[in-house]
């Protein structure tokens, strides 16, 4: 009776090395130039997509919550009580949000 030799596809010489050209610096920078793209470029792409979906709706959140006090003081400082069309403004974010 013959015995049949054993294939171990786990010994290093299986398949060859091959040299990654993956970089996480690469993975940096398209991160910080698109949301999710850094996710995208790690084979990632619907995480990268759930991201840069999201991202849009953030960024102007991040930047209501800079703009919105520095406003407020603004109009403090002026003396005056309300700013232009408050009242339909935030009729609209109610609206918007509901």
């Amino acid at each position: 009776m013959e015995s049949e030799a054993a294939i171990n596809f786990s010994a290093p010489d299986a398949m060859p090395a091959q040299q990654s050209s993956h970089s996480p610096s690469t993975a940096l920078i398209w991160a910080l130039i698109i949301p999710g793209a850094g996710q995208a470029y790690n084979g990632q792409p619907f995480k990268g997509a759930f991201l840069v979906m999201g991202s849009v709706l953030v960024l102007p959140w991040f930047i209501s919550l800079i703009d919105a006090p520095k406003v407020a003081r603004s109009l403090h400082q002026e003396g005056a009580r309300f700013g232009a069309s408050r009242s339909i403004w935030m009729l609209f974010h109610f609206w918007f949000l509901s």
